[in-house]
């Protein structure tokens, strides 16, 4: 187990992490491979599960760390570093217990046995955004509500196209 500090900081980004995902998978394609491929698609943690949206393989010493696993490279990493230190950091303040480890395979057992969802497509991710008050307490409110309108407006435009993938290619491939 991390240190008392260290499960806090962990514990405050899992609460936080089905609000972020908007900025942490910021186009539709992104939710495709959530849950699949090694990617999580719930929220939990393992030192060893590659499964898990936060992976700790080495929770004391030098090498100490955490891997957040759900990211597409496609995000604002500014933006997401941001708001995952305001989330470790509200952990930390509220001294945030972390719950146990998911040793097990999360694909197949992971939301009978409770563990919260991640959103499963850039829609849902940004409804999700829309209520979340911490996402208002770090994010300026102008900057916000243009990126959660622009997102919505993406996401419709691919879940009202005939052709998913096409409609991708078109939006993304020479920008992202």
């Amino acid at each position: 187990h991390p240190d008392p500090t260290a499960a806090s900081f962990l514990a405050g980004v899992m609460r936080r992490m089905p609000e972020i995902t908007a900025f942490a998978d910021p186009l539709p394609g992104s939710y495709r491979r959530l849950g699949c491929f090694e990617a999580p698609g719930v929220v939990s943690w393992s030192s060893q599960n590659r499964s898990s949206l936060i992976r700790v393989p080495a929770a004391q010493g030098a090498d100490c760390r955490m891997e957040l696993r759900s990211p597409d490279p496609a995000c604002n990493s500014y933006y997401v570093t941001a708001l995952l230190l305001a989330a470790g950091f509200e952990g930390v303040q509220e001294k945030l217990p972390l719950p146990e480890p998911s040793n097990y395979d999360v694909y197949a057992h992971g939301r009978e046995r409770g563990l919260t969802p991640l959103p499963s497509s850039l829609g849902q991710a940004v409804e999700l955004a829309q209520k979340s008050a911490f996402l208002r307490s770090v994010i300026p409110e102008k900057i916000l509500e243009n990126y959660l309108q622009h997102k919505q407006r993406e996401a419709r435009a691919y879940t009202d196209s005939e052709k998913p993938y096409d409609y991708e290619l078109r939006q993304y491939f020479s920008r992202v």
